[in-house]
């Protein structure tokens, strides 16, 4: 059995992209990995990471707040537990929601044709291709989803799950459920966070300030990758994703 967990990133009311990021690994990689991200928290005294709040020096991480070289060491360890595991593998797509006409994309209301469905499609179809291609993997091998348990976004991640392994395509029968978890005890979702927060920076500078390099933690987080190349889809390239769904229907 596989897991892949799963965040979001853009939800907030001027976001400019959408973004679903996460990573891919047998079960049993998911529990080797736990321990050695736990043990870097409880080495700095992190209950649990947040990007954004440890980025901002909020919360728990306010004890960096005169301290930045401190809480560049402790981010560098603690995302090393992520890419020095070759078989934790990332994924990551976004969408430029600024393109979309719709007044109501800003919610993120997921109907076929809007970023959240454009994205979950994205990821599912890219974990399949990776699955058939991963060494020893019978082509009967599950994939579980597991989401962070957020109540304002769980109905539309089930609702486009519901969807997408409701239509007829090669890889629906490789995902086994989708479930929701809370980052605190489902350690992988916190790493789902940090790439998700930093999926979204990166596709910004990609499209605004090409020059600049990226993040370091950025490719920390994709050492290893599901595909070579990330998806970021603007209104033309995210409409033609969805007349390939039409079509095929």
């Amino acid at each position: 059995m596989f897991k892949a967990y799963i965040d979001e990133s853009g939800i907030h009311a001027d976001a400019k992209m959408f973004v679903l990021a996460g990573y891919l690994a047998p079960v049993k990689e998911w529990d080797r990995f736990g321990k050695r991200w736990q043990d870097v928290l409880h080495k700095y005294g992190v209950k649990r990471f947040h990007a954004s709040d440890c980025n901002s020096n909020r919360g728990e991480f306010k004890k960096f707040c005169n301290d930045r070289e401190a809480r560049n060491t402790f981010v560098s360890e603690l995302l090393a537990t992520i890419s020095s595991r070759p078989r934790i593998l990332a994924v990551n797509l976004g969408v430029v929601v600024d393109d979309f006409p719709d007044p109501h994309h800003r919610l993120v209301q997921a109907a076929s044709g809007h970023p959240y469905y454009v994205c979950m499609k994205g990821l599912m179809a890219s974990i399949h291709i990776v699955m058939t291609r991963w060494r020893g993997v019978s082509e009967r091998e599950k994939v579980s989803l597991v989401f962070d348990r957020q109540d304002q976004f769980r109905p539309f991640a089930l609702e486009r799950f519901n969807e997408i392994v409701a239509e007829d395509w090669e890889g629906k029968n490789r995902f086994h459920a989708i479930g929701f978890g809370s980052a605190m005890t489902e350690i992988p979702l916190q790493a789902a966070d940090a790439l998700a927060f930093d999926s979204y920076r990166e596709f910004l500078r990609r499209r605004e300030f090409p020059e600049r390099p990226p993040r370091p933690s950025y490719e920390a987080l994709t050492a290893h990758k599901i595909m070579p190349q990330e998806w970021v889809l603007d209104q033309r390239e995210a409409a033609a994703f969805i007349q390939q769904r039409l079509d095929a229907e």
